[in-house]
């Protein structure tokens, strides 16, 4: 593959995750339809948008354990102490005992206390991810700068449905 054609594809990468953080950085938090008499006054009730397997650590979640390629992955900052600040990072498997930083999100609390961040783990030759084998395992949710336990979830070898191109083999 020539060089222009690598760049490309990298620009066009960046793109659709710089545009997918926007969008899920301004999703609001649905509420609960709770009888007003319920609830005490000014008290605000919040529907979680995740199933009952949603994985915590202090403010940080994930909407469940288990993923197949091509799922997307969503992760929740709910709370974040204005006093915090550090660095979020996703670890993928490089075999059965080492892992690689598959991204970094740094924080800090006092500018931001709520967040979303949403993303699919995919083949990109041009850092090592060759296969879907490179994604396939347990992967590790890791925060820096902060006393929070890690997450670890898993990606199974198994294709999401209409998503088998993505996963093409391309070294």
């Amino acid at each position: 593959m020539k060089m222009p054609i690598k760049l490309g594809i990298i620009a066009g990468v960046i793109i659709a995750i710089s545009f997918t953080i926007i969008i899920f950085s301004q999703m609001e938090v649905v509420q609960n339809n709770v009888d007003q008499n319920e609830l005490e006054q000014n008290e605000v009730i919040s529907k979680p948008i995740f199933s009952e397997t949603v994985i915590v650590s202090g403010p940080f979640q994930i909407n469940k354990p288990q993923y197949k390629l091509g799922e997307s992955i969503f992760f929740r900052a709910v709370g974040v102490d204005p006093n915090e600040k550090g660095q979020i990072s996703f670890l993928r498997p490089k075999n059965a005992t080492h892992y690689i930083v598959y991204e970094a999100i740094p924080f800090d609390g006092s500018l931001k206390t709520d967040f979303n961040q949403y993303f699919k783990p995919g083949i990109a030759g041009l850092v090592g991810i060759c296969s879907s084998e490179d994604l396939v395992g347990t992967w590790v949710i890791v925060f820096r700068g902060v006393p929070y336990e890690n997450i670890s979830f898993e990606i199974i070898n198994e294709i999401l449905s209409g998503s088998e191109a993505q996963y093409e083999p391309v070294c």
